[in-house]
């Protein structure tokens, strides 16, 4: 615990040979056999939030996110690039990130106002994804998962599907996404197998619990 930069552990992810362990005050970075190796804080550049999320880029990067000041990258050589509103434009939604993904061309981020997404090749964030359209059932994104060319957004009102061809469709009770027996459309979190999609579903009166 003490080679930790605080006490609340929210998301750990394996990177490269190392696991990297985001909690409210930074990250501690630790090699497999649980070594301590070093910490990063947002004197480092990291942002001075809670960390939500942690995701490898390209070039060795790492894209890390955080609950209310936005995000940022360590770049190859060690720096880091700091992206929030305003500063970083229009098309970055909102500073409240939950989730990341990155598919080898986009990063993809998800707000409590919708998915953002910054593109490798022009190393800028392009037009965001909202309900406009019917692309997604709710702004407020929970999660996030990639599979087989499609992009999965967890959301309260079921999971935005973009396919590979770049259509967006919704599952949910309604549209036979899941049984109604579920009692809930609220997806808290979503993961994909190669195969499946596993999605944790909200407690609701019908399933007290949740169900998944």
């Amino acid at each position: 615990v003490v080679h930790l930069p605080a006490l609340n552990v929210r998301v750990l992810r394996r990177i490269g040979d190392e696991v990297w362990a985001g909690t409210d005050g930074g990250i501690g970075v630790f090699t497999l056999d649980a070594t301590p190796v070093r910490q990063y804080r947002p004197a480092d550049g990291l942002p001075s939030a809670p960390i939500t999320d942690i995701v490898t880029g390209v070039n060795g990067q790492v894209w890390v996110s955080s609950e209310g000041n936005g995000i940022a990258r360590r770049n190859a050589d060690g720096t880091w690039t700091g992206f929030a509103a305003p500063a970083a434009g229009n098309n970055f939604l909102s500073n409240q990130v939950r989730a990341l993904a990155h598919d080898g061309a986009n990063l993809w981020v998800g707000t409590a106002a919708g998915l953002s997404i910054f593109s490798e090749a022009s190393s800028t964030f392009v037009f965001p994804v909202t309900t406009q359209g019917g692309q997604l059932p709710d702004i407020r994104v929970n999660d996030l998962a990639l599979a087989n060319g499609s992009v999965f957004v967890a959301t309260p009102q079921g999971v935005a599907v973009r396919s590979p061809a770049n259509q967006w469709s919704t599952l949910r009770r309604a549209t036979g996404g899941w049984p109604s027996s579920t009692g809930s459309d609220f997806a808290r979190t979503i993961a994909h197998d190669g195969t499946h999609l596993w999605i944790a579903l909200a407690d609701s009166a019908r399933q007290p619990k949740g169900a998944l």
